[in-house]
């Protein structure tokens, strides 16, 4: 949000905010809670009487810093913003109405505050209207980080919510016309904090009509708000421009760069210093030969400024381009910035130009780092700091990365290992648990997945879809921070869960939906076949798809490649049965028939359906829809036979040569960002003859392939 906030008159005010509501009856908030201590949960009328107007705040988390969450009613108290009392949760502050446990209700107007908890970041809660109490409610709402002084109404656009009550808007229609947009400017301490909220953080901050000090006041000309001065509107800059007329847009610039002046310190000096000599300059124009002592040491700051912008984009281009940049790119970039403020653009705008082309370079946008070289060589320690923090962080390398690769020691193997040992204990390595899992195991894009039916499965919300694609990760993350071997990706009896995902396994404990931990499983479950994320994307709308499932497991968990299925062949009926009244089940059997297919379905199939107990949700199930009988028995191509998922977890455990091989192969190519080479034949077979020595774990994979040829190196240019 800029540094301050515009005024407009409350008639005017409340016909923009009638005309900008919508008829909510909830209205959600995501607060960055920056270094408040406290927050304030503000609720008023919507411009008519607080008759019949109930506000519930509810289903409040807190995010905190190492990606835990709390619900808000077990970690803090509700009080009032004046009193300090403390309210009990899942009650009105004024009656005696039982409200879900993680709520509270209030009557308008009104302030309730919260402290914030140690090492919360995030506040996700929502206000809502009480519609099983009312039908007749228009209210406003908003969260601030100071507490609201004054008792004055104030209206604010967006933040209405109705609940059938039409008194609000019936009054706001008879408003007058939009008089002046603009009235003067306010600067609320909360803006001088480190970190704010919302962009309607001062929303409802005091006014006074007093010299507005803080921004380089007195102003000669602020007008007093001949109707209703005393109940002013606070709009932010954005709200203005949307709403306000073209005079008022133009009004609206000036004040911006009367603004931007005033609010340096430097500025506000040459303004009194030019004022007493006579020169109004509080539009920016100073005329030729003036001076003064601030104008001078600020026109000497400028030609210090000048002489380091080089220095400057050199830093910033060797930080976003991940090496060290060249001199002739260092100079093009230079020129662009010259060329600039030779056309008359200011030196911010000219910087801002040299920093674009900065961002918009290839440089920039690619991770690895281009390969402009004719012949291979060894990457220098900038580029190895890049690499190896875009593996494991996805993101810049950080300042001891950057201060190692400076002294040119960080491809020293000693320090290498220690980089990649801090680096995965760094919270910030659940990036690469992220994005290698969803690459490998192509669960890429879960997070929008829609395809189970809505009618049939109505379970599958947006809240649990997460819940799934958290617990792969969490379990990855796990395994990569070495805290076990990978082999628990098969057999693991554990997992990471919260309530709605340990509710939906049919876990015997149960605890709170934003709460989560490691758990115990029982043997139905574990090991990453068995997660609700794989069972699902791997399932038709209607039903499951042991062909799906069975060609998962072969080549996403196995690594075995399968032929493309053969043209002609009639698909698998997409509903449980087919119009013969057949399974799938029985469908399958007939494609086994037909040799044609029998080549992969033979492989596929007994795999597939050794999960049928599990249905496109991931849930575990007795029969199918109809009451028919699982099928969950099958034999494999070499003669194993499968019944159920624990079979299938022995069979794949004989097989962990065959897993662990692929999964170092995938890692391999992920970590060098190109596919696996036959140049790469000798890496692969000592990591997967030495993995089992080192008791299968992450870490000490990462470091091999860290200090590989390939990875320290970077290759000749292809020509074609």
């Amino acid at each position: 949000a800029p540094p301050y906030e515009l005024s407009f008159r409350e008639g005017a005010a409340r016909e923009a905010t009638i005309r900008s509501a919508k008829e909510d009856k909830v209205w959600p908030f995501d607060i960055e809670i920056g270094d408040a201590k406290e927050l304030f949960l503000v609720a008023t009328q919507g411009g008519d009487d607080n008759l019949g107007d109930l506000v519930l705040w509810q289903k409040g988390v807190f995010h905190f810093a190492d990606g835990s969450t709390k619900p808000w009613h077990v970690v803090t108290k509700m009080r009032g913003a004046n009193s300090g009392l403390i309210y009990q949760w899942g009650r009105y502050n004024s009656g005696p109405a039982k409200l879900r446990a993680d709520a509270f209700g209030a009557t308008p107007p009104g302030a309730m505050k919260i402290n914030v908890p140690k090492g919360a970041v995030r506040l996700v809660v929502e206000a809502a209207v009480d519609t099983e109490r009312t039908s007749a409610a228009s209210v406003q709402t908003l969260v601030l980080k100071e507490k609201p002084p004054g008792n004055k109404q104030r209206f604010f656009p967006g933040r209405m919510i109705f609940g059938g009550k039409s008194g609000g808007i019936g009054r706001g229609e008879n408003n007058r016309e939009l008089v002046r947009a603009l009235q003067r400017a306010n600067v609320p301490s909360a803006n001088r904090t480190k970190a704010g909220l919302n962009a309607e953080r001062n929303a409802l901050a005091e006014w006074r009509h007093t010299e507005v000090k803080w921004i380089g006041g007195p102003w000669d000309h602020q007008e007093l708000d001949r109707d209703d001065p005393d109940s002013p509107y606070f709009m932010t800059v954005k709200q203005v421009r949307k709403n306000a007329k073209p005079k008022d847009l133009e009004e609206l610039a000036k004040l911006e760069s009367r603004l931007v002046a005033l609010a340096q310190v430097p500025h506000q000096k040459i303004l009194h210093e030019l004022a007493a000599k006579g020169i109004d300059a509080r539009e920016g124009v100073i005329p030729p030969g003036t001076s003064s002592p601030h104008l001078e040491a600020l026109r000497k700051q400028e030609i210090l400024w000048e002489s380091r912008v080089k220095t400057w984009f050199a830093d910033v281009a060797n930080l976003a381009w991940k090496r060290d940049v060249r001199e002739s790119e260092l100079e093009s970039i230079v020129r662009l910035y010259g060329e600039a403020r030779a056309a008359g653009l200011s030196f911010d705008t000219s910087v801002k130009q040299s920093l674009m082309a900065i961002l918009v370079s290839p440089h920039f946008l690619y991770t690895q780092p281009l390969n402009e070289a004719d012949h291979a060589g060894p990457l220098t320690d900038g580029e190895l700091a890049s690499r190896l923090s875009f593996l494991i962080w996805q993101s810049l390398p950080d300042a001891e990365l950057l201060k190692t690769a400076e002294k040119k020691s960080l491809s020293g193997t000693e320090e290498l290992k220690r980089q990649v040992r801090r680096m995965l204990e760094d919270g910030r390595s659940r990036a690469l648990a992220e994005g290698f899992a969803a690459q490998a195991y192509g669960f890429a894009g879960f997070e929008t997945y829609g395809k189970p039916d809505p009618e049939l499965y109505p379970e599958f919300t947006p809240e649990l879809r997460s819940a799934m694609l958290r617990e792969v990760v969490s379990f990855h993350h796990h395994l990569f921070k070495g805290q076990a071997p990978l082999t628990d990706l098969i057999q693991a009896d554990y997992t990471f869960a919260n309530g709605e995902l340990a509710s939906h396994y049919s876990l015997a404990k149960r605890w709170g939906r934003n709460e989560w931990k490691r758990t115990s499983l029982p043997r139905d479950r574990g090991g990453l076949p068995g997660m609700a994320l794989f069972l699902t994307k791997n399932s038709e709308p209607l039903r499951t798809s042991p062909v799906l499932r069975g060609t998962w497991l072969l080549e996403k968990f196995l690594g075995r490649e399968l032929a493309n299925p053969p043209a002609g062949i009639p698909a698998i009926s997409q509903d449980e049965k087919d119009e013969q009244g057949r399974g799938v089940g029985e469908q399958l059997k007939a494609h086994r028939a037909n040799a044609t297919c029998a080549a992969c379905h033979d492989k596929i199939d007994p795999l597939g359906i050794a999960l049928e107990r599990y249905d496109p949700i991931g849930r575990i199930r007795k029969s199918y829809r109809d009451g028919s009988p699982l099928v969950t028995k099958a034999e494999t191509a070499d003669g194993t036979e499968l019944d159920g998922y624990t079979a299938l977890k022995t069979y794949l455990s004989d097989r962990q040569d065959d897993v662990m091989a692929h999964f170092i192969r995938k890692f391999v190519g992920y970590s060098l960002g190109r596919a696996v080479e036959p140049g790469d034949h000798f890496l692969l077979q000592r990591l997967k003859k030495e993995f089992p020595k080192n008791d299968y774990r992450f870490p000490w994979l990462l470091e091999q392939v860290v200090l590989s040829p390939q990875f320290l190196n970077k290759n000749k240019r292809s020509k074609k």
